[in-house]
This record gives C-alpha cells, sequence and structure tokens, in this order.
C-alpha cells in the first residue's frame, strides 16, 4: 500500500509540474510580448529534475505576412531539486534547439524592433531583489544555450536569405543568492534574444553593404581598364 500511495503521489506531482509548467510559458511569454504562444507537447522527468517542452511557436505581430516569428523544436530545461530548500530555485541549464527565426521588414518597421519594444528595458541588477518573502518564488538561470539556429531575412527590396548560427550562448540570468521573478526572467530570456538576434541581422546588413561596394569598386575598375 505505502508503494502504491507513493506511486500515485509521483504521477500525480508529475502531473501537476507538466501541466503548471507548460500553463506558466504559455501566460508569461504572451504577457510579455502581446504574441500567442503554442506548446505543442511536453515531457517530464521527476527524478532527473528535467522537463522538456516540443514545439513551441511564438506568433508573428499581425501587421508582418509569416505565421511565426520564434519557433523551437525543443525546450530543455533541467533544475536542482536541492535548491526547493533555498530561497532561490536554480536552473542549471536552458537549452532550445531546432530554432528558426523569422526576421520580416515592413513598412520601415522589422518584427524585431517590434519585440524589443514590447519588451522594453530588462535591468536584472535593480529588479533581482524585487521578489520578497511571501511573493512568487524567485528563480535563477546558469546556463542558457540556443543551438542549430536558423534565421530567414525577409527585407524589402531584397531576395530572401538564410542564416545558419551553430549556438548562441546567452547570460546568466539571476544567481543562486539573488533571484529574479519568473515574468522578469521570460523577459530577459527573449530581451537576451532579441538583442544577440539584432547583432547578427546587423553584421551581415554591413557585411552586404561592404560587398555591394566592392562589387561597385571592381564594375568601376573593369570600365576603366576597358
Amino acid at each position: 500500500m505505502f508503494f502504491f500511495l507513493s506511486a500515485l503521489g509521483l504521477f500525480l506531482l508529475w502531473l501537476n509540474l507538466a501541466s503548471l509548467s507548460t500553463a506558466a510559458i504559455n501566460r508569461y511569454i504572451p504577457q510579455q510580448t502581446g504574441l500567442p504562444l503554442s506548446v505543442e507537447d511536453c515531457e517530464i522527468d521527476l527524478l532527473a529534475g528535467r522537463l522538456r517542452l516540443y514545439d513551441l511557436q511564438l506568433a508573428n505581430p499581425e501587421l508582418f505576412s509569416q505565421p511565426h516569428f520564434l519557433a523551437l523544436a525543443e525546450l530543455d530545461l533541467s533544475w536542482d531539486w536541492s535548491s526547493l530548500r533555498r530561497p532561490v530555485f536554480e536552473f542549471d541549464r536552458v537549452l532550445a534547439d531546432g530554432v528558426v527565426v523569422t526576421l520580416e521588414q515592413r513598412g520601415g518597421e522589422n518584427n524585431l524592433q517590434w519585440l524589443q519594444a514590447q519588451l522594453g528595458s530588462t535591468d536584472l541588477d535593480t529588479a533581482s531583489g524585487e521578489v520578497e518573502q511571501g511573493e512568487r518564488r524567485a528563480l535563477s538561470i546558469e546556463s542558457l544555450q540556443f543551438n542549430d539556429i536558423t534565421v530567414t531575412l525577409l527585407l524589402e527590396g531584397r531576395a530572401a536569405q538564410q542564416l545558419t548560427i551553430d549556438r548562441l550562448n546567452l547570460a546568466a540570468i539571476g544567481s543562486s543568492a539573488q533571484g529574479v521573478s519568473a515574468d522578469l526572467a521570460m523577459q530577459a530570456v527573449l530581451r537576451s534574444l532579441s538583442d544577440k538576434l539584432e547583432e547578427v541581422l546587423q553584421a551581415e546588413l554591413l557585411r552586404q553593404g561592404e560587398e555591394k561596394l566592392l562589387d561597385a569598386a571592381r564594375q568601376k575598375i573593369e570600365r576603366h581598364l576597358d
């Protein structure tokens, strides 16, 4: 009987954690971005302290033509159960695989700028102390990584292009000594990712501009030689 009740308790805990984790992500990301988010499936390993979410899709703002701004084949979260005894719940790692990003420009605005305006600024140094006793539990993320990234550029007046990035490592969020609220953590993850994507976009536009200048110079030399 004890074994049966223990197994039943673990099963109910599994169901509760899986549903709560999916619900939290479905709540906080749309709350921060103003965009719908869908999660196809989830899988949780209680003993290992690990949650996998599959086929996440963040919609594109209505101004733009493509259906999704961001899609993840898998989001893998692992945590330290012993941190339940401490004020800050610690995620050892958050890993996103199979990341597909569509950067689209329309009417002088692009969807990345739109998202950054929604997120605003995120100052973790000043906000991390805001979670006090009695409020929602604080958390931290030690390692945050995006792998196997495909970025599609849809810029006005240019043919569609695709860039591939093997890996993006983002800064840790909070610490074991000082965590942040769940909504602030979600905001920080999205803000950090959007800033990295902006760097990629600016570097690619600069490269293309330099190539155009080189092509123009090459054509000028060829005409002069002729």
